[in-house]
C-alpha cells in the first residue's frame, strides 16, 4: 500500500486495499465446490446463492426450492450452493438422501449453524450444535418422544382445542376475516406451553400473552439483527470472538 502525505489519499488507499482483500476472499471462498469437483450453481458476491436479505421478496425456502429445481432439471444427483459464504451441500437423488440419513450419517451430523453457548445459551439448541454435544443432547431428548410419551401428550393437545374453535367461531359470527397464521400460532403456543412447561398460556384470551408476544419476537428481524446474521453466517469465528449473540437479552 502506498503512503502519501494526504490523509484523504491514505484513507482511499486503505479502502482500496480492504476492498481488494474482501473481493479476493470471496473469490477464493466461492471456489470451494469447484476444488471438490462437485457440480454447483454459480454464486454472486456478496450473498452467494441466497437472496439479498435487505430486499427479500420471497421466503428462503422458496429460494432453495428454486435451486433444487435447477439442479434436478440439469440431471444432477447432488450439487453445491453458497449460503452467504458458507458452502452448502444439496442432495437431489433419493438414493443419496438415504445414504446421508443412514450409513453415511456420521459425516453429516453437524448442521453448520452458528451458536454461542457461553454468551447466548438459547442458541445452542439441538438444530445448531454438533459433535459430541449434539449426540448427548439428542440422547437426553429422544426418550421424550417415544410412542408412549406422545400418547400421554395427546390429551393435553386436545384440551387446547376448545380455545381454537371458540376463536374461529367468534370471528365467523362477527363476519371478520380469520388471520389463520396468527390463529394457528396461538394454538401452537398453547400446545407447547402445556406439553413442555405445564403452563396455560391463554394466548386466545389474553391479547398480549407474554408467551406468545416473546415467541413472535424470536422471529422478528430488525436491521441490526440482520447485520449480526450476516456476520455470523460469513465469519462465525470472528462473531464468537466478538461475543455476538443472536437472541436479545429480554427474549432470553
Amino acid at each position: 500500500m502506498f503512503v502519501t502525505g494526504s490523509v484523504g489519499g491514505n484513507l482511499i488507499g486503505l479502502g482500496v486495499a480492504l476492498l481488494t482483500i474482501i473481493i479476493a476472499y470471496y473469490k477464493w471462498t466461492f471456489q470451494y465446490w469447484k476444488r471438490k469437483n462437485l457440480p454447483h450453481l454459480e454464486p454472486t458476491i456478496p450473498f452467494g446463492n441466497s437472496s439479498n436479505p435487505f430486499k427479500r421478496k420471497e421466503h428462503s425456502g422458496l429460494r432453495l426450492k428454486g435451486n433444487y429445481d435447477v439442479m434436478k432439471a440439469n440431471g444432477w444427483k447432488h450439487g453445491g450452493l453458497y449460503f452467504m459464504t458458507s458452502p452448502t451441500y444439496m442432495v437431489v437423488d433419493l438414493d443419496y438422501v438415504k445414504n446421508v440419513m443412514t450409513k453415511d450419517f456420521q459425516h453429516f451430523v453437524d448442521r453448520g449453524f452458528y451458536y454461542n453457548e457461553k454468551d447466548d445459551p438459547l442458541s445452542a439448541h439441538l438444530f445448531a450444535i454438533g459433535g459430541t454435544k449434539w449426540r448427548n443432547l439428542r440422547t437426553k431428548l429422544t426418550p421424550t418422544f417415544t410412542s408412549g410419551k406422545m400418547k400421554m401428550m395427546f390429551q393435553t393437545l386436545v384440551d387446547c382445542e376448545p380455545s381454537l374453535l371458540e376463536k374461529i367461531e367468534d370471528d365467523c359470527r362477527k363476519k371478520e376475516p380469520i388471520d389463520i397464521k396468527e390463529t394457528l400460532g396461538c394454538f401452537t403456543t398453547d400446545i407447547i406451553g402445556s406439553c413442555a412447561f405445564g403452563l396455560d398460556c391463554k394466548t386466545f384470551k389474553e391479547e398480549n400473552s407474554p408467551f406468545r408476544m416473546y415467541g413472535k419476537r424470536v422471529f422478528d428481524t430488525t436491521t441490526s439483527q440482520m447485520f449480526k446474521l450476516i456476520i455470523v453466517m460469513n465469519f462465525p469465528k470472528l462473531a464468537k470472538s466478538l461475543r455476538i449473540v443472536t437472541t436479545s437479552k429480554d427474549i432470553s
